[in-house]
């Protein structure tokens, strides 16, 4: 009988447990709170992989002096060959998106859209300056990265690798390697709050 007691407060001094009538109890107590303390940790890890997951969609890529957020292209229809890639741009420090590149077409070109004389008019340019610390939007009606030859329809669900090459003031260049998810063809244009072109 008096091992019994000593063995019961053994488990009661380890376990923390102040209502274990037996060591078996004590034991079975304890597994159960360590359940509870696994499901718990276990429900954090899952919430954070989860808010890295929305955090990385947000912010596509961080490469050198430029960060590229919230990328997306205009999904497209079967017969359609020439489609836009939208985003927005912040720079460390002066530079300017000189052009783009994609497997998923042959020609991709830095265009902007404006209004002349009542009519919308879609130009290639040659670069769009990013000035230091303020972000600049590729939008429907504005500035964006044109797709043509496209060599398959794009779907919603799908992504689209693009290589958008930069130039600093001093003539060197980086470039930034992106996953742009394909959104519906009536998408509607990505909000921006600040520095918008």
């Amino acid at each position: 009988m008096a091992s019994r007691h000593i063995m019961a407060e053994v488990h009661t001094r380890r376990t923390g447990a102040t209502n274990c009538r037996s060591p078996f109890g004590c034991v079975w107590s304890s597994l159960l709170r360590d359940k509870s303390m696994e499901g718990n940790v276990m429900k954090n890890v899952r919430n954070l992989v989860t808010a890295l997951v929305l955090s990385c969609s947000a912010v596509a890529a961080i490469a050198g002096d430029v960060t590229v957020s919230e990328p997306w292209v205009r999904g497209t229809v079967a017969a359609q060959k020439a489609t836009g890639a939208f985003m927005g741009l912040t720079a460390a420090k002066p530079m300017r998106l000189v052009g783009a590149s994609s497997p998923a077409a042959p020609a991709v070109e830095v265009h902007e859209m404006s209004m002349e004389n009542d009519v919308m008019k879609m130009r290639p340019v040659a670069g769009i300056d990013l000035p230091a610390g303020q972000m600049v939007a590729l939008k429907p009606g504005g500035y964006h990265i044109m797709l043509m030859g496209l060599t398959a329809p794009l779907h919603a669900g799908a992504s689209v690798p693009l290589t958008l090459s930069f130039e600093a003031a001093d003539g060197t260049r980086e470039e930034v390697q992106i996953e742009a998810p394909v959104r519906e063809l009536a998408a509607p244009a990505m909000k921006m709050k600040h520095g918008a072109h």
